[in-house]
């Protein structure tokens, strides 16, 4: 097993490859979907949220910018535009669930909980064509250790809080990357990958997180 300090460094490789919008990148669940959910630390949890929170409000920013220098518009149809675009931000609801996890952070239970990365691999197609893109910009010095992990760990898709109560494993967040779509892998897939962790003595609980208004694209995306 990984040590904590190896995942870190995994995770921050992630993070940097994920900064970028992943319009030709396809995932596929390995053949154990368990093995697609790596846990981490809360620590580790923190710094990837509060980089894709980054991401999330310096694109929000760009776009009102535009509209206050739009000439077309007049300062009144500039600010109504503005906003209505904070009402139907589309990642709204990633904002939201950053903000549940940062009050789990705030609580005696932040390190009672179980803290998951959603990490599958990338079809053998896009690793082949990320490669290909990856070796006209390498860097002949480049630690060839950092290239195999960063193969194997290209992208964190999601970020899963649960709770283990007795013989139920209570979902209770996920948090999903800003720009990951059903086109780069279906939402029904982390469900899969979730379910593979029941055993005899533990069942996946998702109650809790279907009675949260914040999360109703996953209940309708895993309904079906």
């Amino acid at each position: 097993m990984r040590s904590i300090k190896n995942l870190t460094i995994l995770l921050l490789l992630s993070l940097t490859s994920g900064l970028t919008p992943m319009d030709n990148k396809k995932y596929c669940t390995s053949k154990l979907p368990q093995t697609d959910l790596k846990v981490i630390s809360a620590q580790q949890t923190n710094m990837v949220s509060k980089t894709w929170y980054s991401i999330i409000m310096e694109e929000f920013f760009d776009k009102q910018k535009k509209y206050s220098e739009d000439e077309t518009l007049t300062k009144l149809e500039s600010a109504r535009i503005q906003r209505n675009s904070l009402k139907d931000f589309s990642q709204n609801y990633i904002l939201k669930n950053m903000n549940t996890l940062e009050s789990y952070f705030q609580s005696s239970m932040k390190d009672k909980y179980l803290y998951l990365a959603w990490m599958p691999p990338q079809t053998k197609a896009t690793a082949i064509a990320t490669e290909i893109a990856k070796a006209k910009d390498k860097d002949q010095d480049k630690d060839q250790d950092q290239d195999k992990d960063q193969e194997i760990y290209e992208q964190v898709l999601a970020l899963v809080v649960c709770d283990k109560r007795e013989n139920n494993l209570v979902l209770k967040c996920i948090i999903t990357h800003p720009y990951w779509t059903s086109d780069n892998i279906e939402p029904k897939e982390l469900k899969k990958c979730l379910e593979a962790l029941e055993t005899k003595e533990q069942i996946l609980n998702v109650t809790e997180f279907y009675n949260d208004p914040s999360n109703i694209r996953f209940k309708l995306d895993w309904s079906f």
